[in-house]
């Protein structure tokens, strides 16, 4: 009774019915946890198909609105190396700032897939996840775009995609290469590091994508691309 789906325009409803087909074809496990959540609780399976696969798609201008009337909701991200640490290993720190009242729904996630990689997680979502670290020790992190200017196009909405990076992958290489293979959704930036010191910034819209990778053993990722190659996507009056 605690968790609820919310209402989704039908437009919305019917998007997240194209984005379904592709996360389908390249994330299928999570198929498999909607299918469980309606089958469990018998909620409306295209509110949960939207909330989950289109997630904020209903919220995008009201979210631009409340970034222009200068509500701060930037999630910051950095990593360091060892290389700054006498016998330390890499450092990776996440703060989650959204609205105080989501609060109550932030969650910490203990995942154990079978034949896969147990990890740690947290979110504030029924499936999918905002960031964690699994026990190869890869670490990630994902943050919103919301100035992003483009119209969101059917592709895979991060908080899956991070979900099924944890599930899956050891180390960043294998995760970026993943991440340049699947359709985005809209724009999207990651933060990403592993045991092996390897710490990169990547930046993605449904058109093209922005990796970099550290090359003092710092990198840090909030809400807004970095990269004078991703800048074009933003809304002019963000920049």
């Amino acid at each position: 009774d605690y968790f609820q789906v919310p209402p989704a325009s039908k437009g919305t409803i019917e998007f997240a019915q194209k984005c379904k087909k592709l996360v389908n074809q390249f994330v299928p496990d999570i198929i498999n946890m909607t299918n469980g959540l309606i089958e469990a609780t018998n909620f409306d399976s295209s509110l949960v198909d939207a909330f989950v696969f289109a997630l904020g798609k209903d919220l995008i201008d009201q979210s631009r609105e409340m970034v222009k009337n200068g509500l701060d909701m930037g999630c910051t991200s950095f990593a360091i190396g060892s290389e700054h640490f006498d016998g330390g290993s890499t450092i990776f720190a996440r703060n989650y700032d959204w609205m105080e009242s989501f609060a109550p729904f932030f969650t910490k996630i203990e995942s154990y897939p079978k034949d896969r990689i147990s990890n740690i997680s947290f979110t504030d979502h029924i499936i999918g996840c905002y960031g964690g670290v699994n026990k190869q020790g890869l670490a990630m992190s994902i943050h919103a775009f919301p100035s992003y200017a483009k119209e969101w196009v059917p592709g895979i909405r991060m908080n899956i995609l991070t979900r099924w990076i944890l599930d899956n992958f050891s180390n960043v290489k294998d995760a970026v290469n993943f991440i340049k293979k699947v359709p985005h959704i809209c724009g999207q930036l990651f933060l990403l590091a592993d045991k092996n010191d390897d710490i990169v910034k990547v930046e993605v819209t449904s058109e093209e994508i922005d990796i970099k990778y550290s090359e003092n053993g710092f990198l840090v990722v909030t809400n807004h691309p970095q990269s004078q190659k991703m800048k074009k996507y933003e809304l002019k009056e963000f920049i």
